[in-house]
């Protein structure tokens, strides 16, 4: 009798906390503000609280500040755009599923109960930060940048990218984006990360990569930072470990300029990594251990040093070109070979090597240069042109392409109710830049808005922002 009694209550109390929430559906494209965009004629204002659920089954524009703390689910084809530079907060554990266009100024994640999930695309053109919180990326995420601010992600509970995350120059070069506190940076092998800016890992932060990786320029790692690398990855500056932290290389790296260790800094490049450093090694951390393969090319000749008391360890092949590594009082062990690409030079100076650590003298070697990281999509401008006979010329340019099948081409009147009006092929997997033309020769009379839908090979899809 108890137990029959407690089920009932138990089934009161659910019934009541289903019942209490208010819902919204859109009823038609608009305004977030006007009523008639929604059912029932009655708007949820710019505070979704959290007895609230709103469904976002049209193309919608908002021209105030948005905060959610309640659900938003942006439906698939549905689209969610400002108008008017407006920011999008996530606070006190909202939550914001995105499965159509979400393009906003201003985005935050506050709240360790808080979560954004992008199963279609997302613009941010202003400021971002993320603290606390889950961001989840499937489709496409696009942070074009704030030269004022960096974009921080701390103390996240899980960053996690198994679609595209683009990421802009947010600060002129000057720690651009940070992740910080008790993150967990997570990109899944479909995973394809692009940072435009210095990328910077630090205070316990974790960071690990198994799909496709960039970075534009430096990556450092500081204070206690845990960092990752497998898959395909590539840094177009320098590579700094420093304060404690550590990086293990699980895939093929490349470094485009030096990899520097300093104060404790451990780097391990495990049996099943290739690393190839363009520029010298700067070793003044703790271990450098090489279990499969490291290139030092040093191709300015700045020379590679080992500082007194830092070691190089493991048994892989390292191989030193340039001006050579300086020995200048550290140790290397273990059962290394270290060669130079010119058999005929020992490329080690200063202190000799210990244990079972052979120098190659009989015949050089020469690895391949690592391909760069593949890249997803990325497009560098859009326009729409009216031509003389009257026609809408769109022109799009892309600087990379990755198992692109096609391009669809989708125009709206101000009702902002996109159709589908062309296909065009892509080009592939490309790392060169390719322009494409459409005209559109029957444009619709008034204002016209146009948008790119880009599908990959495997049936993935990105959208683009909209022009007009």
């Amino acid at each position: 009798m108890r137990m029959k009694l407690l089920t009932f209550f138990l089934g009161i109390i659910f019934s009541t906390n289903l019942f209490s929430q208010t819902i919204f559906l859109t009823s038609q494209n608009g305004s977030f503000r006007a009523n008639n965009t929604w059912q029932g004629n009655n708007d949820p204002g710019t505070t979704i609280s959290s007895n609230e659920v709103v469904y976002i089954n049209h193309n919608v524009y908002f021209d105030r500040d948005l905060t959610i703390e309640g659900v938003l689910i942006i439906n698939q084809g549905a689209s969610l755009i400002t108008n008017n530079n407006r920011d999008f907060a996530v606070e006190n554990g909202g939550k914001v599923i995105a499965n159509g266009l979400l393009a906003v100024q201003d985005f935050s994640i506050q709240d360790n109960n808080s979560r954004v999930e992008i199963n279609d695309s997302l613009f941010v053109n202003g400021a971002a930060e993320i603290i606390d919180g889950k961001f989840i990326v499937g489709g496409a995420a696009h942070f074009d940048g704030d030269n004022n601010d960096p974009f921080v992600i701390e103390d996240a509970d899980s960053v996690f990218v198994s679609g595209k995350l683009t990421v802009g120059d947010f600060d002129r070069g000057n720690e651009g984006f940070i992740i910080e506190g008790n993150t967990n940076f997570i990109v899944a092998s479909t995973g394809f990360v692009t940072i435009d800016d210095e990328m910077r890992v630090r205070d316990n932060a974790v960071l690990n990569t198994e799909g496709s990786f960039l970075v534009e320029d430096d990556l450092r790692a500081d204070d206690n930072a845990s960092i990752t690398l497998g898959g395909t990855a590539r840094i177009n500056k320098d590579l700094n470990v420093n304060d404690n932290s550590a990086i293990t290389i699980t895939g093929n790296l490349y470094v485009a300029d030096n990899m520097e260790l300093d104060n404790n800094a451990d780097i391990t490049i495990t049996s099943t990594a290739l690393v190839e450093v363009i520029g010298a090694l700067e070793h003044d951390g703790d271990d450098l251990t090489v279990n499969r393969a490291l290139v030092i090319r040093d191709v300015n000749n700045d020379g590679s040093f080992l500082g007194n008391g830092e070691a190089i360890l493991g048994s892989g092949l390292i191989q030193i070109d340039g001006s050579g590594l300086d020995n200048n009082g550290g140790t290397i062990t273990g059962t290394l070979d270290i060669c130079s690409s010119d058999a005929s030079s020992n490329p080690l100076s200063g202190n000799n090597p210990s244990g079972s650590v052979t120098i190659c003298t009989s015949s050089g070697i020469n690895f391949p240069i690592i391909p760069a990281a593949p890249l997803p999509v990325s497009l560098l401008d859009f326009d729409a042109y009216l031509n003389d006979k009257n026609q809408v010329e769109l022109v799009w340019i892309t600087a990379s392409e990755l198992n692109n099948d096609f391009f669809t081409i989708e125009r709206s009147g101000e009702d902002l109710n996109f159709i589908a009006i062309e296909n065009i092929p892509g080009k592939g997997t490309t790392n060169e830049t390719n322009q494409y033309n459409f005209f559109d020769s029957k444009p619709l009379n008034g204002l016209s808005y146009y948008r790119l839908k880009q599908t990959d090979y495997d049936g993935r899809t990105e959208t683009f922002e909209m022009i007009g």
